[in-house]
């Protein structure tokens, strides 16, 4: 896409360039009509503004792939799950914190099912914040599951990622 607008770019600028030249051959080189004028700044502001949104566009899902990464190398990480209750609450705070960024500009992000796995993910990180008690035994006798909640978040990171590039 972003090469079509390059490419119409250039070919409007090719032939502005030609119509200058050949004006500057006439008599009426100074004189354009009102159709002209107006013909020439509306492909220039149509081609510019599609260029602008495609670009925050992208932007922004950069940003998103960024943040997922981040969450995923977290979740990957030992700290998250290690004996060391305020190692492994740092680095699930840590994963909110990016959730609560993502849920918070959800709604501007395009990506198919985005809102639904960015809800499954805080729901995840929620039930393992509470795995986490004071109590070892309770944490060591949930450890299947909180195992189980690793593979499915790093699952959504990997299902968000795709998204992004698959999305029309």
């Amino acid at each position: 896409m972003n090469y079509i607008k390059s490419l119409l770019e250039i070919s409007i600028f090719v032939c502005l360039v030609v119509l200058l030249v050949k004006n500057y051959m006439s008599e009426s080189f100074l004189q354009a009509s009102l159709t002209n004028i107006l013909t020439l700044s509306i492909a220039f502001f149509i081609t510019y503004y599609l260029r602008e949104v495609k670009e925050g566009t992208k932007r922004l899902d950069d940003n998103v792939e960024h943040i997922v990464t981040e969450i995923e190398q977290l979740v990957r990480t030992e700290e998250m799950f290690s004996d060391n209750r305020g190692l492994a609450l740092t680095s699930i705070t840590a994963c909110a914190n990016r959730i609560g960024y993502l849920k918070k500009y959800s709604k501007k992000i395009d990506i198919p099912n985005f809102e639904e796995n960015i809800k499954l993910i805080n729901e995840w990180f929620t039930e393992m914040r509470d795995y986490y008690s004071p109590n070892q035994n309770e944490r060591d006798k949930h450890a299947t599951r909180i195992q189980k909640i690793k593979e499915l978040i790093i699952a959504r990171c990997i299902e968000i990622r795709l998204s992004i590039y698959t999305k029309k």
